[in-house]
């Protein structure tokens, strides 16, 4: 299923990776769009890939994750509007859902974009993104952005899992 908002952007094209396939998770809301292609929120100044704003002051996460396969680093831009006790994590995963790598950016950095980078190892890997609200007792519903994701993956093709279910 691919699943575009706001002006019809594809999740793909929103991040500069459509080769790419995507997922989404809402933890919150099961069975609706946790991450969605959009035009007001960019950091190229075209468009970028936005978290559905929290609706509810308590813990809770969305995920948007991509599957890619080979040796290299993604990089990508992002930004994180919220209170400090919420954060934004970049993570690498091998197959069985380890955590092999992990860029964390927390509420308290500011609301503007910041350039990251991730280690991808040798072999298929998971790439997740999730926005995680914090202690649930501060007053923000927070909303985190992705934007040119740039996957540098040598020494074997990306994984194209189109017919995954899910498949953003």
């Amino acid at each position: 299923v691919r699943v575009t908002v706001d002006g019809a952007v594809p999740t793909g094209d929103a991040i500069e990776t459509s080769a790419l396939p995507w997922w989404s998770e809402n933890e919150c809301n099961p069975g609706t769009v946790g991450w969605y292609g959009q035009t007001n929120v960019t950091h190229d100044g075209v468009d970028a890939l936005a978290s559905e704003p929290m609706v509810f002051d308590g813990v809770c996460e969305r995920t948007v994750l991509t599957k890619v396969s080979g040796t290299g680093t993604l990089s990508f831009w992002w930004k994180l509007d919220g209170a400090a006790a919420d954060e934004l994590r970049a993570e690498v995963l091998d197959p069985a859902s380890n955590v092999l790598s992990v860029v964390i950016r927390s509420g308290a950095e500011g609301p503007g974009w910041a350039a990251t980078n991730l280690t991808v190892t040798t072999g298929a890997m998971f790439v997740r993104w999730t926005l995680a609200s914090g202690d649930g007792n501060d007053g923000l519903l927070p909303q985190a952005w992705l934007d040119e994701i740039q996957a540098g993956i040598t020494d074997s093709a990306l994984d194209y899992a189109l017919n995954e279910p899910g498949l953003l």
